[in-house]
């Protein structure tokens, strides 16, 4: 475990933990734009309505490829989308496409081609070739291209490396090698200026709750420094857990609470302006040529598309690795040092996607090119993206005997405890005093929450109806809307106190 001191300049003096890519809160109000698809529609020259369609066709492009390759893996050799000249989503099969791809789907936007060999053979290759290479100690990078059907190695030594794959290469005619200058680097910025501490400055990824407990934390890579400290701010972060070698590079971290706690949403930061994340997309729902966009301390807010899934090196951190591959399709750059555990997502507005963390940029002829660690990856440290905003889903109408009448009121989301249940009377019947107030809850409890309505009366004319208004604020100030509820008491159950005591006046209210 790392224990050197890391920061993060990603702060205005006016938001205290807000990320550059990540938030814990945000201030900002939701401007009326949707920035993927500007982005989009700035690369590919079309208008941002046909970037948001493309942009929801891409996404189920993608869960579309992952049915095809589990129901026909023999056949199915990939799939890859093309946006110039014109906008088109290619599957390919090894025999048969048209038939094949008309057992799925008739859109248009569709085209079936024929492939030499199937995207199962092309893995099994590309693991092969790894296999051998690490045994003999030579570095490399690996990938499949789909458009061609084959198995791209990318080495320092070609010679050497064809000499220890002389057999597989014998055996296959589908093996492509290139020679490089390098190969892709984590991009955490050593000793640069934003940096607090000694170390390393990164980017903040997503909000995330933990599996067991549903506590609140937020992501960023492994390979940053462990004891992390935004910029500007005496906020630190506490350290929880990482994952840092092989197909892993990512820590998470809890908020060092001090007073008020910051407000963690399942929102990312880009260019200023909230993006609220309402799903994760796994990598099995990648196809090459989607849309992908990044936040990053650094480089800020880039797009392009997806290059290759399987983007493999013989070593990352002592274990072989394999992560995403992106590339602008201008080639442009898409990361940079400090950029480090930022956010990668994507999809069209109102359906923004987490898709990954990003890893480490390319090298040599792809020192352009983004790679990032798959978004279900995060699972490693027992924790998921925060895709549910803290809301309350309902407070259904409920009748019942006196005294005690109790009542649900249903949530999502994860807020942070101790949690206050606001009670405000609307109705009550006459002659009655009812009254509301505030009950506490501190243990983190899943949904829902119940409080108890007390109807406290002799008289003999009943049921006897109330209205109540329920609203719920977390700890760190995030407040829900209300919900309205029906309570209706019917009357003191047999043999309760209330049947024997002398009369009194009648009264009602959370107990």
């Amino acid at each position: 475990m790392k224990t050197s001191a890391g920061s993060r300049n990603l702060l205005t003096p006016t938001v205290a933990l807000l990320a550059a890519s990540a938030i814990f809160n945000l201030n900002a109000a939701t401007q009326d734009r949707d920035i993927v698809a500007e982005k989009y529609a700035d690369t590919y020259r079309t208008s941002t309505k046909e970037a948001t369609q493309r942009l929801a066709a891409s996404r189920d492009a993608g869960r579309l490829q992952r049915r095809i390759a589990t129901e026909n893996p023999e056949t199915f050799a990939g799939l890859y989308i093309e946006h110039s000249p014109e906008f088109q989503i290619v599957v390919l099969f090894t025999k048969d496409p048209e038939r094949h791809l008309a057992k799925y789907t008739q859109s248009r936007l569709y085209s079936a081609k024929v492939a030499p060999r199937s995207l199962e053979m092309l893995l099994a290759a590309q693991e092969e070739a790894g296999e051998r290479l690490s045994r003999s100690g030579i570095r490399f990078e690996s990938g499949i291209d789909i458009r061609r059907s084959e198995v791209e190695l990318r080495v320092l030594d070609a010679r050497r490396t064809r000499e220890v794959l002389t057999e597989l290469l014998a055996a296959t005619d589908f093996i492509r090698i290139h020679e490089t200058t390098g190969f892709p680097q984590p991009t955490a910025l050593i000793g640069g200026t934003k940096v607090s501490g000694p170390r390393r400055h990164c980017t903040m990824g997503f909000n995330v709750v933990e599996h067991d407990t549903r506590e609140l934390g937020i992501v960023t890579a492994g390979h940053c420094d462990n004891n992390l400290t935004y910029s500007n701010s005496t906020l630190q972060l506490l350290y929880q857990d990482e994952s840092d070698a092989g197909n892993y590079d990512v820590q998470w971290n809890k908020q060092r609470v001090i007073g008020t706690p910051k407000q963690q949403r399942n929102e990312i930061v880009v260019e200023g302006s909230p993006e609220t994340i309402i799903s994760e997309t796994a990598s099995a729902d990648l196809a090459v040529g989607m849309p992908v966009c990044k936040s990053g301390a650094t480089t800020g807010h880039t797009c392009g598309e997806v290059a290759d899934i399987n983007a493999a090196t013989e070593d990352y951190n002592g274990l072989p690795a394999s992560y995403v591959r992106a590339m602008n399709a201008d080639d442009l750059e898409m990361n940079a040092a400090g950029d480090s555990g930022g956010p990668v997502f994507s999809g069209e507005a109102g359906h923004r996607s987490a898709y990954g963390i990003v890893h480490a940029r390319g090298a040599g002829d792809r020192i352009n090119h983004l790679y990032f660690m798959p978004i279900e990856r995060l699972s490693i440290l027992g924790v998921t993206t925060l895709t549910i905003p803290f809301e309350i889903e309902g407070a259904p109408d409920v009748s019942g005997p006196s005294p005690s009448i109790p009542v649900d009121v249903h949530f999502k989301g994860y807020p942070r405890f101790p949690v206050e249940l606001t009670l405000e009377v609307l109705s009550c019947p006459v002659g009655w005093t009812c009254t509301g107030g505030t009950k506490r809850y501190t243990a983190n409890i899943p949904s829902p929450m119940t409080f108890t309505w007390g109807c406290d009366s002799s008289a003999p004319d009943w049921p006897k109806h109330f209205k109540v208004r329920t609203h719920l604020k977390d700890a760190s100030g995030i407040t829900t809307d209300a919900v309205e509820t029906n309570i209706a008491c019917t009357g003191p159950a047999v043999g309760s106190a209330n049947q024997r005591k002398a009369p009194a006046a009648p009264r009602a209210g959370m107990e």
